[in-house]
């Protein structure tokens, strides 16, 4: 049994992470994968004419279909969810951006071997080096040209013009014969063939990244790598970019599935078929143990919150579908949703203020469910009154930085994607207690509480 600190005793609410504490994120996780290699692979991103490949396309989507869960997660190993989360990235959506434009970086600068293959040789005259810089323009003399954030077809242009010239003409006509994927699958596997796509150099460019630089920051810190390896300013890249809109609204294709998402969103999906990952959701602990679970808590008197990033409707649907929903109080869900409205309050005031994980927004916004957003804002800023009376439980570094900063204490589970394997990273995260999964913790507070129903 897991010993808690004494100061557990004054406990009387839990806020929850969800995934990887009461909900699997292997739907979540697959659905990251796949969009990743949605966008490498598929013909119907990238600049490429999806009109022209409509073909090839409709059997791609087919294939990703009938996959496995190793074709989904091809470009997304373990290990790579891991490093990201311990840095601090918890959205599943900004998880498949950053890991996307890791791979996509190294397109825009000669740091990259892919980048050789596309535009030759680095260091020399290189036509698509040359086009690139022609389309930027210069801030001053003494400052590298700056890409605008623009469409990521048109960025790609002068490297999609140069690889066509490069491509022999049988070899394209030979992938055209096969239905197989056109130019940017074709020459991603090529680059990844012999090794593990988390050992491409592409995504090692992750040491590159200051160890202080973590959660959204290192979105924006991809525009900076570039920049230091090619001499080419981009703001391509970044949160709420018009590439990282794009990357969200394909996840949610794929994990809603097309019938919700065209309900929700009133537009359809790119392609069908998209089932939708979200139809595969699984409490982590089972139906039966996790809601004896919540049982339990509650009449031990514990009072229940939730603090996801997940957007409500992600969040409400299995939550109902397990009949969960009652064991917490509406007021105190706080989703992805409700952090996007604050942001676009801040906005409004002229505030670009991100307040996903690891801010500590919605965790607070669970504890003050009727404070005003300004005073919401100074709870962030320092420990809250009520800070001992507030277990924060995740399974995410991010989570413990967050219950730190506003002074709660934090119960770190290894259920999530840390794992095992994150140990070390979650308790140099420094939470107040770690357990090994949301059973043994709800065991563990119903002892230190004394409760014996």
């Amino acid at each position: 049994m897991t010993e808690l600190p004494a100061s557990f005793r004054d406990i009387e609410w839990l806020i929850l992470d969800m995934d990887g504490v009461l909900t699997n994120e292997q739907a979540y996780w697959d659905t990251a994968g796949l969009v990743i290699r949605d966008l490498l692979e598929s013909p119907a991103h990238l600049g490429l004419d999806p009109a022209q490949f409509t073909p090839i396309a409709d059997l791609f989507y087919h294939r990703m279909n009938r996959g496995t869960r190793s074709d989904w997660r091809k470009y997304l190993p373990p290990e790579l969810i891991v490093t990201c989360k311990s840095r601090g990235i918890n959205s599943n959506w900004d998880l498949a951006y950053l890991v996307a434009g890791l791979y996509l970086a190294p397109l825009f600068s000669p740091f990259s071997s892919l980048c050789e293959l596309l535009t030759g040789p680095s260091g020399g005259s290189g036509e698509a080096n040359g086009s690139l810089e022609a389309t930027a323009e210069p801030d001053s003399d003494s400052h590298p040209a700056r890409v605008p954030a623009a469409d990521l077809g048109e960025c790609l242009a002068p490297i999609r013009k140069r690889l066509q010239e490069q491509v022999k003409k049988e070899e394209w006509d030979r992938f055209l014969r096969l239905r197989d994927l056109p130019l940017w699958g074709a020459y991603f596997r090529k680059q990844n063939h012999r090794i593990s796509p988390v050992h491409n150099i592409e995504l090692r460019v992750m040491d590159d990244f200051h160890p202080d630089i973590r959660g959204l920051r290192l979105l924006d810190e991809l525009n900076r790598l570039v920049e230091t390896k090619s001499g080419l300013r981009y703001t391509l890249f970044g949160r709420r970019t018009a590439l990282w809109e794009d990357c969200r609204d394909l996840f949610q294709q794929w994990y809603l599935g097309e019938s919700l998402y065209e309900s929700v969103y009133g537009r359809s999906v790119l392609y069908r078929p998209k089932p939708g990952f979200i139809h595969r959701e699984e409490p982590l602990h089972g139906r039966e143990k996790t809601r004896a679970c919540l049982t339990r808590l509650r009449e031990a008197g514990f009072r229940l919150g939730i603090a996801t990033g997940r957007p409500r409707l992600e969040i409400l649907t299995p939550l109902q579908e397990w009949d969960f929903l009652s064991f917490f109080e509406d007021e105190r869900i706080v989703t992805h949703d409700e952090v996007e409205a604050a942001e676009a309050e801040l906005k409004k005031q002229g505030i670009p203020e991100l307040l996903g994980k690891p801010h500590p927004f919605a965790f607070v916004r669970s504890i003050y469910p009727h404070e005003p957003l300004e005073a919401l804002l100074q709870y962030c800023a320092h420990p809250i009154p009520d800070a001992r009376k507030v277990l924060i439980v995740g399974d995410a570094v991010a989570d413990i930085w967050a219950a730190r900063q506003i002074g709660c204490p934090s119960a770190a589970l290894l259920s999530g994607a840390m794992g095992i394997t994150g140990y070390r990273q979650l308790e140099e995260a420094k939470p107040d207690v770690i357990c090994h999964d949301f059973v043994e913790l709800t065991h563990a507070l119903i002892n230190r509480k004394g409760y014996s129903g």
